[in-house]
């Protein structure tokens, strides 16, 4: 038996067919109707994990010497090698980093990158540095060569072009009135012509603050046409730098990460004294700060009990740290030390040891001792465990502040060049108030 459709009203067969009829809307601007919601198409996606996005704009703004092109550099380097930026998951993909402001002083950074991360000079990163000034202003400027030379370059390589940074957005714009809404309109309108050209991906520009360094520099219409702004301060007392999300345009704001920068020697002049540049160095393992704030971070204060617990960890650190391979959740830039070692480093130090004591009372102490110590500072952020491995997170601990810097990769030098840093270590790892 042959199924037949059901027979319509000739109401319902109008209504159809009038509906295939119906030509179909060529929108111009990118029309979607409610019910089309859930189909395929562009999504919000993260380039670096709840930072920037995928096919976006971003500035990376700060006053001169806040650290802003080294986190730049930290950030595109993060991206190219598909590693964590601050424990943020990235995207890997092709970098390309235009450095109008100061080209040697660029590949001298990335020079200490590739030291201070053990990547030998023979490896193949995608990442490539633009050396010479671009114009992004005049009508006859950089624009068009610009994103001709990036598909060119893309070309060369098996990824997709990810991120283009560039450094600084002041030099890529020479002659506009940073002031004017109209030259900037111009500036601005040339940017989203690299974001249209290069589909998904991320231009991050680096950009000065204000004199007053309050916001950024230049008419209001830079940060309104910008999907991220990450602000980055120096403190002047610790050199401690802070990057603040100060606009995520399709998320949360207000999330912050702490570094410092790490001198690194990269050679030598011909006068013979190093030659040096410097690194981002995450401060630990957890260094972000949650929307909202806290106060300047003075360091924990231990008592009596966990500091000498702390001071046993560092000891067996400064004795038997290492880097240890195949633990993903020790960050690479973090010394640590297994916990027998640390075990033993107390025992040693023990101020209740008495000549009476058997074994099993000392190990009964000891172990009771690290427990309840270890906890503590584990509670307090200070330190973190991996069985059988713990590291320092960086966090500040009140009288330890040279130690705690000095169990990071790559330790800072002992001889040569600035070791004021070193001033006091032995103290604070061995004391003489025990």
């Amino acid at each position: 038996m042959t199924n037949m459709p059901a027979i319509q009203s000739f109401e319902d067969f109008e209504a159809a067919a009038l509906e295939i009829c119906r030509p179909k809307l060529k929108s111009r601007f990118g029309a979607l109707a409610w019910e089309d919601l859930d189909q395929p198409g562009p999504e919000h996606e993260y380039l670096i994990d709840d930072f920037l996005t995928i096919g976006d704009k971003s500035i990376i703004g700060g006053p001169s010497r806040s650290g802003k092109s080294f986190l730049a550099i930290d950030a595109g380097m993060s991206i190219a090698r598909g590693v964590p930026f601050f424990q943020r998951d990235t995207v890997q993909g092709l970098v390309i980093y235009q450095a109008g402001e100061g080209a040697r002083g660029v590949k001298k950074r990335l020079r200490a990158y590739r030291k201070h991360h053990n990547i030998s000079s023979g490896t193949r990163v995608p990442f490539v540095l633009l050396q010479s000034k671009i114009d992004l202003y005049s009508a006859d400027g950089d624009t068009t060569p610009l994103i001709e030379e990036c598909k060119a370059i893309a070309d060369m390589y098996d990824v997709p072009l990810r991120a283009l940074f560039i450094d600084t957005l002041a030099t890529a714009t020479a002659g506009a009135d940073e002031n004017s809404g109209k030259d900037m309109g111009a500036v601005m309108a040339n940017i989203d012509r690299i974001v249209q050209a290069l589909p998904g991906t991320h231009v991050a520009l680096v950009h000065h603050l204000n004199a007053a360094g309050t916001k950024l520099r230049g008419h209001s219409s830079i940060f309104a046409n910008i999907d991220q702004v990450i602000i980055v301060t120096r403190d002047e007392e610790t050199n401690i730098r802070t990057a603040t999300l100060d606009k995520q345009k399709d998320d949360e704001d207000g999330v912050r990460i702490r570094f410092r920068l790490r001198k690194v020697e990269i050679g030598v002049r011909p006068n013979g004294k190093p030659l040096t540049s410097c690194v981002v160095q995450p401060l630990g393992g957890e260094a972000d700060i949650k929307p909202g704030g806290e106060k300047k971070d003075q360091g924990v204060r231990l008592n009596a009990d966990e500091n000498i617990v702390f001071r046993a960890l560092l000891q067996a650190l400064q004795a038997h740290g290492e880097r240890p391979a195949g633990h993903a959740s020790i960050p690479e830039t973090s010394i640590a030390v297994r916990a027998s070692h640390w075990k033993a480093a107390y025992q040693a130090i023990d101020p209740a040891a008495s000549d009476d004591d058997d074994e099993k009372t000392i190990t009964d102490r000891v172990n009771k001792a690290l427990k309840s110590g270890g906890a503590k500072l584990m509670q307090y952020g200070v330190i973190k465990r991996d069985n059988p491995f713990v590291w320092l997170t960086g966090k500040p601990v009140r009288g330890f502040e040279r130690a705690v810097a000095a169990f990071e990769l790559p330790r800072p030098p002992l001889s040569g060049g600035d070791t004021s840093w070193a001033d006091g270590l032995d103290q604070e790892i061995n004391g003489s108030d025990l």
